[in-house]
This record gives structure tokens, C-alpha cells and sequence, in this order.
């Protein structure tokens, strides 16, 4: 069988480039690695920086993004679907979304469960007498000794 096509994923941009070099010196500078504080600096001193200061960066990111549209061109050439997967993704969120919607409605609805079983409304009354019997509270232990009793 044939490897599956796998999308070519986007480049990184001018800043991310940056930023991704430096990030050690913005955290030491901005005393936290937390995100929101070193985006907040990074990119304060990344629009203060000249645009000479920038090319480097700016360069490397055209290229990066020039590689990323031939490897795009040859992935749609050789069949493959542009955004599949993120379909797909967001296809099983979606059905997790809507089974928990549907469960919280079920809930809400003020709909009676189904009643105890036989066996349980034992179980609800001799747990107890059972679990001294046993000599434990575990619930495999109390559950095999219920379990017999129910039986015998």
C-alpha cells in the first residue's frame, strides 16, 4: 500500500523566524517564559527594529515560503486535497460537540432514568452486611461475595 499523501505544512513568517533565534535573550530580558509576556516584548522590539535589521529574517521567510508553494504545487499534482485534515479535524470535534450537547439535553430534559435492576436494589440494601462479610469495601471483593449470594 502506498504512503498517504501528507500536505506540506506553512512556513514560518518574517517574525516567527526572529523570534525563534532570540526567544532565549526576549525571556532572560523580560524575566518570565510565559507567552503572553515574551510576545508582548518580542513584538515591541520587533517593530522598532529598521528594516535592514529585518531583511535577514524577511529573506529567509521568502524562501521558506517559495520551498512551501512548489512542495504545495506537488502535493495537489500528485492528488492530494489541500485542507483535508484539518477538515477532518475539526469533523471529529464536531461530533464530540454534538454527542456531549446531546448528553447535557438528555440531562436537562428532566427525562427519568432507566430504574435499578433487581440485583442492584440487593446490592443497595446488603452492601454493607456484605462488605463485613468480606472483610473489605473494595468493590471487586464486595461485587464476586454479592454476586454469589445473588445467585445461591
Amino acid at each position: 500500500m502506498a504512503a498517504e499523501l501528507q500536505e506540506p505544512s506553512k512556513p514560518q513568517n518574517a517574525y516567527w523566524l526572529w523570534l525563534s533565534d532570540n526567544r532565549e535573550a526576549i525571556t532572560k530580558e523580560a524575566g518570565s517564559a510565559k507567552g503572553p509576556v515574551v510576545g508582548k516584548l518580542a513584538g515591541e522590539k520587533w517593530k522598532a527594529m529598521s528594516a535592514a535589521q529585518k531583511k535577514p529574517f524577511e529573506a529567509e521567510a521568502a524562501k521558506r515560503k517559495a520551498a512551501y508553494e512548489k512542495a504545495m504545487q506537488e502535493f495537489k499534482a500528485s492528488g492530494g486535497q489541500p485542507g483535508k485534515r484539518r477538515q477532518e479535524k475539526q469533523q471529529v470535534k464536531q461530533a464530540r460537540a454534538d454527542k456531549k450537547a446531546k448528553k447535557e439535553a438528555r440531562k436537562a430534559s428532566g427525562k427519568p432514568a432507566k430504574p435499578q435492576t433487581a440485583y442492584w436494589l440487593f446490592m443497595s440494601e446488603n452492601r454493607e452486611a456484605i462488605a463485613k462479610e468480606a472483610g473489605s469495601s473494595k468493590v471487586p471483593v464486595v461485587g464476586k461475595l454479592a454476586g454469589e449470594k445473588w445467585k445461591a
